[in-house]
């Protein structure tokens, strides 16, 4: 039988291949705030600073920290933490997550960390593990402690971990903040109040985590609109696998023109209200990934405002398949099934809404259900044609003689055929909000009130009441007794 002998890994070639696993800024320091939420903080703060012509970014929180022995074994490639004895709520997995994310960025690792009274620090740099190709672990004495830039910002206890020789931030030199970097900022500020959502307004812990980012609060952005009173909220389900329980619950988004203007402006400059349809998977309360279907349906327009929230423990994390950056997690196959089922109805619910939404643009009369618009099918095709028989266009009909009938009809032919249906497509899909149904003013509404009163009452002895159902066929006027009264007052004093 041969024998077995030591054989690691070349230090330079392996550090050197583990910058390239593909984390982004924004996700690289959320894997640090996993760590400062893991060692019980409810306060973290992100700092980009110029410091002596460097440019460096330190996250500090105000955990449990860390005392030497604990700061050498986080500081290895590979946690000596066995995965059984980690906590339940440890949103850790690898033990690699401080390592890989902050050289995926950066050249030197710094990390401070305060505990019982006693301060450690420790420094790895790229520079020196290349040159030598060993795993070198600098442990810092009082004095040179003493000079780590922010070590101000550090509380009684806690970690300040600090990313210096920045070759990777915005694709500049990493000394000076330019256009490309405070985008990358505004990213991370997007993407914080998403992935860590339920952490920030206090549901995942009971009480509420605090990140701020160059001393500005990031607020809590949830997916599911759940406070507002249209989001429609589907009873949860729950698959168990191992002993443990998955929970899913789906919800469906309110139509946008339910949102004012400032709520819509929220949701979508952060994950824009449409497209991140999909399904959203958390491990222990902390976003992982969303904006797909984890190959249960196919992305589709009726589909754009369903979102299904599926919980998840560290429990079940091989039956996930759980990466490295946690930005991939394969489903296991008893909860695809449990998935699958789900989607019909929440299909149904959200197709409902964009078809009620597409009736009641057009409404006329909603007594009688009278559209302006009309859905036909032929030959296996859709199209939309005027409603030839609404009321408002037979009175307008009756008052034209034969040649006159005849220019408009033809009018009306070009207007139906030429309906941009993709023009608007696009609109709607890039810029829902954008469309306004109700586009015109008051002072131009009043107007066409005004001339109509005239041509129909003064001109043509038409009676008030008459006049009154005529007008709640229009499209934009119906139900504006505001302004039929200010059309009143001309009628007492004709």
């Amino acid at each position: 039988m041969g024998h077995q002998i030591e054989h690691p890994p070349g230090a330079a070639a392996l550090s050197s291949s583990m910058r390239d696993i593909g984390y982004s800024l924004d996700t690289a320091i959320a894997d640090l705030i996993d760590n400062s939420i893991s060692a019980c903080a409810d306060m973290v703060h992100v700092h980009f600073r110029e410091i002596d012509g460097e440019y460096i970014i330190a996250v500090v929180d105000n955990g449990t920290g860390m005392d030497e022995v604990s700061l050498k074994q986080a500081m290895r490639f590979g946690s000596a933490v066995k995965y059984s004895q980690r906590k339940a709520n440890d949103l850790g997995k690898f033990g690699l997550g401080l390592k890989t994310a902050t050289f995926s960025q950066c050249r030197m690792l710094t990390v401070v960390s305060r505990k019982n009274g006693k301060t450690v620090a420790a420094t790895q740099d790229l520079d020196e593990i290349d040159r030598t190709d060993k795993w070198l672990l600098t442990i810092h004495n009082e004095m040179e402690i003493a000079e780590i830039p922010l070590l101000d910002c550090l509380s009684k206890t806690g970690t300040l971990v600090l990313w210096r020789k920045l070759d990777r931030l915005g694709g500049s030199s990493g000394k000076k903040i330019d256009k490309a970097v405070l985008a990358e900022i505004a990213a991370l500020e997007h993407h914080l109040s998403l992935v860590f959502h339920r952490f920030l307004d206090g549901e995942a812990t009971g009480k509420k985590l605090e990140i701020e980012i160059n001393g500005k609060p990031v607020e809590p952005f949830d997916p599911f609109c759940r406070d507002h009173q249209a989001t429609q909220h589907f009873v949860p389900e729950y698959v168990t696998i191992a002993g443990a329980r998955v929970r899913i619950t789906p919800f469906v988004l309110p139509h946008y023109t339910k949102l004012s203007k400032s709520e819509f402006s929220f949701y979508n400059k952060i994950s824009n209200f449409y497209d991140n349809q999909g399904i959203y998977v958390y491990r222990n309360k902390r976003l992982l990934i969303w904006g797909t279907w984890l190959s249960t349906a196919s992305r589709s327009e009726i589909m754009k405002l369903a979102r299904i929230q599926v919980d998840f423990s560290s429990d079940l994390d091989a039956s996930w398949v759980i990466d490295i950056k946690k930005s991939k997690a394969k489903p296991h196959e008893d909860v695809r099934e449990r998935l699958k089922r789900l989607l019909p109805a929440i299909l149904e619910t959200s197709s409902r809404i964009f078809k009620k939404r597409g009736q009641a643009i057009t409404p006329i009369n909603p007594d009688k259900g009278q559209s302006i618009w009309e859905r036909r099918a032929a030959s296996g095709k859709v199209f939309f044609d005027l409603n030839r028989n609404h009321p408002l266009l037979q009175n307008i009909l009756t008052a034209l003689d034969g040649a006159e009938q005849q220019l408009f009809k033809n009018y009306l032919d070009a207007v139906a055929r030429q309906l941009p249906v993709e023009l608007i497509y696009s609109e709607f899909s890039s810029n829902p909000n954008s469309i306004d149904t109700d586009a015109e003013s008051d002072d131009i509404l009043l107007n066409k009130l005004n001339e109509l009163y005239h041509a129909a009452c003064i001109e043509n002895k038409c009676k008030w009441n008459d006049f009154l159902s005529m007008v709640k066929m229009i499209p934009g006027l119906s139900g504006r007794e505001d302004l039929l009264s200010k059309v009143s007052k001309e009628v007492k004093n004709a």
